[in-house]
């Protein structure tokens, strides 16, 4: 929520003055200066009202007696850092030292009251309820800034998180490369050589992961350049199978990083690890309800034999993460023994609207 939204929130006025006509003279005056106001006579409806943070508490001076006084101090009790009760306090017409005043100064800065003697006009009332309801509208801007910072500082934690899975997976594939390119390799010329093609290769899909998709792309490319880096020279490490898909920027992006969060898990512990290891990429379309749903499979073979995953990974949560946020999707891992199983289930776009986003 932005300042300017907690500014036009409704500050409601609560009135608690249960003697005489107080209450419901209150209660009209703060109506006539256009806030929304309430009178309250009984104490489990004050207490309700204290924990909702949309008030300004109006109290007369005979009113803080006995069970109020602990009502409002469990009401301060638990009020949220941001917060300080904001309250106006009238006084009773007498020349004397009172005690509800060292009351209200002993609850202080918990509390934020404006004091007024009475008698008091209606105006001068009305002018103090809207500085107060000011007060309070600035308590929220300030807790919108508390919000905005802690959810900011749990999103750049995980951007941090996600810099350092990122670097590790990059020298992962390095390693991978390193050892795929070695086992194919007759001679130091076509190691180097063949080394040099799959950096690059990797260099690419790092480009197509940092840029916006822009152009037009398939997820034919999308898989070919996740996988390039990882296949050996006649590409049979992989296989690859689905219709013509058309994708828009952001799912590019998304679809992208998913697919390489797999493909650098293979090069680490799976099916790419190994000489003898398969990745088989298909896809499909369906239609329901004038809706295309994507289905993406990745079946790994061939690999190491995995043994009982005790706890899933962070390229997990990354790959739960893109799915469910990014692209309203939802994906199921099997960790086999045999190899990763991963269906991931993504609703596309109409294809018009792709075509016009590009």
């Amino acid at each position: 929520m932005k300042g300017d939204e907690a500014a036009n929130e409704e500050v409601q006025v609560v009135v608690f003055a249960p003697f005489g006509r107080d209450a419901s003279v209150l209660k009209r005056i703060a109506e006539d200066h256009g806030m929304a106001a309430v009178a309250i006579e009984d104490l489990t409806e004050l207490a309700h009202a204290i924990g909702n943070e949309a008030f300004v508490l109006v109290l007369t001076e005979e009113s803080l007696r006995g069970e109020m006084i602990e009502v409002l101090r469990d009401g301060l009790r638990r009020q949220p850092v941001w917060a300080s009760m904001p309250t106006l306090l009238l006084l009773d017409e007498v020349d004397r030292p009172s005690e509800t005043l060292s009351l209200i100064r002993s609850l202080e800065p918990a509390i934020d009251c404006l004091i007024m003697q009475r008698p008091a006009r209606g105006g001068e009332i009305g002018s103090a309820l809207r500085r107060l309801v000011r007060d309070r509208q600035r308590q929220w801007q300030v807790r919108d800034q508390i919000i905005r910072y802690e959810e900011q500082q749990v999103h750049l934690k995980f951007l941090l998180r996600e810099l350092d899975h990122r670097v590790k997976n990059v020298l992962a594939k390095v390693r991978a490369i390193i050892s795929l390119t070695s086992r194919q390799a007759t001679d130091l010329s076509t190691f180097v050589t063949s080394f040099s093609d799959r950096i690059q290769a990797l260099s690419r899909a790092h480009e197509a992961l940092a840029g916006d998709y822009h152009e037009p792309a398939t997820l034919r490319q999308l898989v070919q350049e996740s996988l390039a880096p990882f296949l050996d020279q006649t590409a049979s490490n992989a296989t690859i199978t689905g219709p013509r898909i058309l994708l828009w920027p952001q799912g590019a992006l998304s679809l992208s990083m998913m697919l390489h969060e797999l493909a650098t898990n293979a090069a680490k512990y799976g099916a790419f690890s190994v000489g003898t290891g398969h990745v088989d990429v298909r896809w499909s379309v369906a239609e329901e309800d004038d809706a295309r749903l994507l289905t993406l499979d990745w079946n790994e073979s061939g690999g190491p034999e995995l043994g009982p995953i005790e706890r899933r990974g962070f390229g997990t949560l990354v790959i739960d993460r893109i799915a469910a946020q990014e692209m309203d999707g939802r994906v199921k891992m099997d960790f086999a023994r045999t190899g990763l199983h991963v269906t991931a289930i993504i609703p596309l776009p109409p294809a018009d609207s792709i075509r016009a986003a590009l």
